[in-house]
Order: structure tokens, then C-alpha cells, then sequence
């Protein structure tokens, strides 16, 4: 399958993850001297999620093909189209074009008529790759794709940001995390500029409406419309994968930009699609928002990225599974493999246990508790419900730092089955 990246054509550098990213081995990026950046008040843990987007009164009944059933389809279309348009208008302010220009040695083997009609440009050849991005807070931070900044996280080229309004902005800092693809940007000189609100991507239901906003083919706050098609989707390319899809038409160039709710609020960051030509054919995948602000904080007070750990090898339950091991459970994590003197030994966690709830909250995808236990405060204590012996338990654990041998890598681009936008 091949998938488009969101990046304008003419990238610059391999996709997110790929060799390169950063540094040599695609570690997360950060200056060893990198201080914490004023946090957006809608970043901090206390800052309340918007309230969940209103749902349309109960549709009065009509008797079809009457004028009063066509009147009122009328109506409400025009309400969705209003409902579509105070979103759009809340957002469209925020959303950010991020070009940068990566001036490079010519190609030796270009014929000299071409180098005369395209001029030679002192011997470079400069590329240019447009994505997008979405500002959080007026202090000028942008929320937007590692994959979008990773010249600029390189130091490579000339990476500038443009405003809606057309105004200009050199960037100060860029921190990024390769394993979730995700980047803040604080821009320089700025203060009062135009942001928008995060959502909260769990009160998400498959079918909701959402709009995409971005700079698809440097095509500048271009609005789409779709819904949630699915949530939690992976494509093989890290376990920190909990990617919402949606048929919302998203193309290259809107890598970075927001997919929003009816209410105009960021419920998350698009990011690639799924395509056999390049271009939009109805799959997209985004990060969901929950994910994306707690990345942002991570990278905003520390410069990196803290991952929770416990240490343990999981496989999904299955019935079938759950037969062979001659078990009742038909829901949950087999745990195969436990380190040694992680916070999972020291717990008394073994293999052949059955993990079925992570405090209170019911898992059933290893994906599920990889994000769980990742995003989870380290030192903190957690309750696990545990079948072990065909009898169910809580386990005590205490989560620690991923330790960087089991800090999963970003993956080459021909080993995922969807590539950056």
C-alpha cells in the first residue's frame, strides 16, 4: 500500500522516523541545555477540556416528499452549514503555513540547457516543502508534525512560519519527538497572535463530524469536512500508534494542521492517509488530541519526551487463544514476557498472567496499555487487574522511565503501511 506523506511535494529529507530524523539513530531531539518554555495555560493538567460539542435537537418528523419535509431538510442543512462555518471561522485564524527551503549541491548530471533555463543558482539546487501547524497559545508556540520541522530540528535550511493574516515569523526553538511525530515551535518576537482551543479526543464518537483545516498543495486554510471513521488505529510503525481515521480529504501539505470538532476545538494533529496514488482516497489518519497535548507538555518542560514503563511483553486475548490456554477470560493482555528487575518483576507480575483492567480502565489492544502506562506520571502507583491461576487479583505496580534500550524506534518508511502527510 502506498501512503502519501502530508508534506507538500518537493520534501526535504527522509519521512518522519526515517534515518536522519534528528540524529543518527532517530532519537528524540532536544539541546542537552534545553530549559522549560512558559506552558500554555491549556497545556497544564488543571487547565479544564472544552465541554463536549452539542448535538443537534431531535429532528421533528415530516411526511416525506412534502413541502414541509423539504423545508425542513432545507433548514436543517443551513443549520449544519452554520454549525460548519462558526467551527471553521474559530480555527482558520490559527492554523500556520511552515515552509522551509534546503538549499543543496546540483545535480552534476542535469543537462547544461536545462541548467540554463532553469538558471544554476551558483551551482545549489533548492527545494521547498510546505506543511502546517496550529498555534495553542498567543505567545506564539505552534503545535504541528515532527516531520513538518525535522530540517529545522537539523538545523538544515531556512524555515520560516506564516500567519493567516500574512504576517511573518522567524522560529526560535524547535523540540520534536520522532516516536509520535510530534513538534512545538516557539516563534520569535511574538506575543497576542491568534490560537486555538484543545479538545478532547476521548469524548470522540466514530461517525462525529470533524473538519480538517491546512495548506494542502500550498493551497492556504483550505477546510475540509468528514467523520471519525474509526479510533485507536495503528500502522505497524510504533506502538505509541492511537491514531484516529477519518474520510475527511486530507493531502499533502496539510501535515501539521488541526482536525477539529463542530465546535472549532483541535481533537487532533493530521498526520498521514492511506493512498495506492499519492493523494487523497478517503483515509486519513490524525493524532488524537489527549496524545498531542501531552507530548506538547512533555516537550515544552523538558525538551523530551518521558515515557512510563513496566517492563512486561504483551499479546491480545483472543477466544481462540483463551481456549488453547484453557482459560474462561475472552478479553485482555497475555502477558509473555516479563524483564528482569522491571517494575513489573518487582510487582510479582509473571508470565501466563491475564492483564484485564489498568486502573479500572478495561484493556483489550497492547496499543491500549502502551499508551496507559507510557503517558502515566513516573513513580506513580497503579492498580492492575491480573487472572493469574484462574483467579483474579490487583497488583500494586509502580511505573518507571523507559529505559532508551526499550525505548521503541522509529521505523524505516517501507516498514509502515502509512507514511507522514
Amino acid at each position: 500500500m502506498v501512503v502519501a506523506g502530508c508534506s507538500q511535494p518537493g520534501d526535504v529529507g527522509p519521512p518522519a522516523g526515517g534515518a536522519g530524523a534528528g540524529t543518527p539513530n532517530g532519537s528524540p531531539v532536544a539541546s542537552p541545555q534545553a530549559q522549560p518554555l512558559p506552558l500554555p495555560n491549556q497545556l497544564k493538567p488543571s487547565h479544564p477540556a472544552p465541554p463536549p460539542q452539542a448535538h443537534l435537537a431531535t429532528i421533528p418528523q415530516a411526511k416525506p416528499g412534502t413541502e414541509q419535509a423539504r423545508q425542513l431538510g432545507l433548514n436543517l442543512a443551513n443549520e449544519l452549514s452554520e454549525i460548519f462555518h462558526d467551527a471553521a471561522s474559530r480555527v482558520i485564524p490559527a492554523v500556520v503555513t511552515i515552509r522551509t527551503i534546503l538549499r543543496q549541491a546540483a545535480d552534476d548530471q542535469m543537462p547544461d540547457p536545462w541548467r540554463e533555463f532553469f538558471g544554476d543558482n551558483n551551482g545549489e539546487e533548492v527545494r521547498e516543502s510546505l506543511g502546517s501547524g496550529v498555534l495553542i497559545d498567543g505567545s506564539g508556540i505552534i503545535l504541528t508534525n515532527y516531520h513538518v520541522v525535522r530540517e529545522a530540528i537539523a538545523k538544515r535550511g531556512q524555515t520560516a512560519v506564516e500567519l493567516h493574516d500574512g504576517r511573518q515569523f522567524e522560529i526560535a526553538e524547535v523540540r520534536g519527538d520522532p516516536h509520535t511525530d510530534l513538534a512545538v515551535v516557539k516563534l520569535k518576537d511574538s506575543a497576542g497572535l491568534p490560537f486555538a482551543e484543545i479538545g478532547d479526543s476521548d469524548a470522540l464518537k466514530v461517525g462525529d463530524w470533524v473538519l480538517a483545516v491546512g495548506n494542502p498543495f500550498g493551497l492556504e486554510a483550505t477546510v475540509t469536512a468528514g467523520i471519525i471513521s474509526a479510533k485507536g488505529r495503528g500502522l505497524g510503525g510504533s506502538p505509541r500508534e492511537e491514531f484516529l481515521q477519518t474520510d475527511t480529504p486530507i493531502n499533502p501539505g496539510n501535515s501539521g494542521g488541526p482536525l477539529v470538532n463542530l465546535r472549532g476545538d483541535v481533537i487532533g494533529v493530521n498526520t498521514a492517509i492511506s493512498s495506492t496514488t499519492g493523494g487523497y482516497q478517503g483515509i486519513g489518519f490524525t493524532i488524537p488530541s489527549n496524545m498531542a497535548k501531552w507530548v506538547a507538555r512533555q516537550l515544552i518542560e523538558n525538551g523530551t519526551v518521558q515515557w512510563g514503563y513496566l517492563g512486561v511483553g504483551v499479546h491480545k486475548l483472543t477466544p481462540e487463544l483463551a481456549a488453547r490456554l484453557g482459560v474462561h477470560e475472552t478479553a485482555g493482555l497475555l502477558v509473555v514476557k516479563v524483564r528482569r528487575n522491571s517494575p513489573a518483576a518487582k510487582a510479582g507480575i509473571r508470565r501466563a498472567g491475564i492483564i484485564t483492567n489498568f486502573d479500572g480502565k478495561p484493556v483489550t489492544d497492547p496499543r491500549q496499555l502502551q499508551t496507559l502506562v507510557g503517558m502515566s506520571k513516573i513513580g506513580s502507583r497503579h492498580t492492575l487487574s491480573l487472572v493469574r491461576d484462574h483467579k483474579l487479583t490487583q497488583v500494586e505496580v509502580t511505573t518507571g522511565e523507559q529505559p532508551p534500550e526499550d525505548d521503541p524506534n522509529p521505523l524505516q518508511s517501507d516498514r509502515r503501511s502509512g507514511l507522514p502527510l
